[in-house]
């Protein structure tokens, strides 16, 4: 699903590490094994560079932008 991935990316470049796993469980908590979160953790860096607002802790929920999608879309 496109906003668990967006939001895991928002998380992991957002929250200290150490609550990577408890942080807001609610919405899309992150339940993937660390190296998946690293990948995520790589990903949000890219994504924030190239498009910061996908990225701003939960102001970004619901994010969707015809230009993230096509960065982020299987060619």
């Amino acid at each position: 699903d496109y906003e668990a991935q967006r939001h895991w990316m928002e998380l992991t470049v957002n929250v200290p590490m150490g609550q990577w796993y408890t942080y807001d469980l609610d919405w899309w908590g992150l339940d993937y094994p660390p190296l998946t979160a690293y990948v995520s953790w790589a990903c949000g860096i890219l994504s924030a560079w190239l498009e910061p607002d996908s990225m701003a802790l939960v102001s970004s929920r619901g994010y969707e932008t015809d230009t993230h999608k096509v960065a982020w879309q299987k060619p």
